[in-house]
C-alpha cells in the first residue's frame, strides 16, 4: 500500500525566467558585477536539470559550475572529469554486491577504486545501470577530454573544452539523478514524486535513490514544524499491494 516519496530534491528554474535582465541580476548578486556580461554569457551557455534528487554530487556540481562562470576554466574542467570518475567508482562500489553472479564480480570485489573508464562503464552497462547508449558515448567523450587535459598535452581551446565537459557531466548526472529524465523510476501524483513499485528492487534505486526518500502511504500529510516540512501518517493500511495508478487515485481523494 505504501510508496517511497522523494522529499529531498533541488529545484532550479532561474534560466526559465522570461526576462533576461532578471536572470542577469541573479548572476550579479551571486557572482559579482565585475565582467558581468561575460559571466552572464557563461551562465546561460548551459542548462542544468530543473529538478533533481539531492545527493552528494549536488554541491560538487555547483562548485564546478561556479568555477566556470567565474572564468576559472582549468579547475572547472578537471573537476568535471574527476566527478565523472567519482560517480562510476561509487556506483561500482555500492552496487557490486547486488551482482555477485556477474562475470565481472570476481574482478572487482576486492578493489577499492577503479581507473579504467572503458571497463567500468562497460560493467555498468552490462548491469543495466546504464541503459542509454547516449550516456555511454558521453562517458567516453569525457574520458577523452580528461586524458587530453591531464596527460600533459598542450591546452588549447580550454574554455570550449570546459563547457563541453560541464555539459557532459550534467548529461550524466541528469541521467542518474534528474527526476524528469527517468520515467522508469518515478511517477507523479499532483505536486508529488514517488518511486515506481517496479523500480524498488532495482539495485541502483535501492542504493542511490531510496535513501533520499520516505516510505509512506496515500493518507499521509505534510506539516511544517519549526520551518521544516515533516511527513505524518497515522493511517492504518490493509496488508495488500496496489498499483501505482491506484495509489495516485487514493492520494488524490485523500487531498480533496
Amino acid at each position: 500500500m505504501k510508496r517511497y516519496r522523494a522529499t529531498n530534491f533541488f529545484i532550479d528554474c532561474i534560466r526559465n525566467i522570461p526576462v533576461p535582465q532578471e536572470i542577469k541580476q541573479h548572476v550579479a548578486s551571486r557572482y559579482g558585477d565585475l565582467n558581468l556580461d561575460e559571466k552572464f554569457e557563461r551562465y546561460m551557455s548551459f542548462k542544468p536539470p530543473s529538478l533533481r534528487v539531492i545527493t552528494e554530487y549536488h554541491d560538487l556540481l555547483q562548485e564546478i559550475e561556479d568555477c566556470f562562470i567565474y572564468g576559472l576554466y582549468y579547475p572547472a574542467l578537471t573537476s568535471a572529469c574527476c566527478l565523472g570518475e567519482r560517480i562510476f567508482n561509487i556506483l561500482l562500489l555500492r552496487l557490486r554486491d547486488h551482482y555477485k553472479s556477474s562475470e565481472h564480480y570476481k574482478h572487482i570485489y576486492r578493489k577499492d577504486s577503479f581507473d579504467d573508464w572503458s571497463k567500468s562503464v562497460d560493467i555498468l552497462c552490462d548491469w543495466k545501470v546504464i541503459i542509454s547508449d547516449e550516456i555511454k558515448v558521453k562517458y567516453m567523450e569525457l574520458k577523452d577530454i580528461r586524458h587530453e587535459v591531464i596527460h600533459f598535452n598542450k591546452l588549447e581551446d580550454i574554455e570550449a573544452k570546459t563547457l563541453s565537459a560541464l555539459k557532459i557531466i550534467y548529461d550524466i548526472t541528469t541521467y542518474f539523478f534528474a527526476v524528469g529524465a527517468r520515467e522508469d523510476i518515478y511517477f507523479w501524483s499532483p505536486g508529488e514524486i514517488y518511486i515506481k513499485k517496479t523500480a524498488e528492487e532495482n539495485p541502483f534505486v535501492k542504493e542511490m535513490i531510496i535513501p533520499h526518500c520516505i516510505l509512506t502511504g496515500y493518507g499521509h500529510r505534510v506539516e511544517t514544524v519549526k520551518g521544516q516540512n515533516l511527513l505524518r501518517d497515522e493511517t492504518v493500511y490493509e496488508n495488500k499491494e496496489i498499483s501505482d495508478e491506484e495509489f495516485i487515485e487514493l492520494r488524490k481523494a485523500q487531498r480533496v
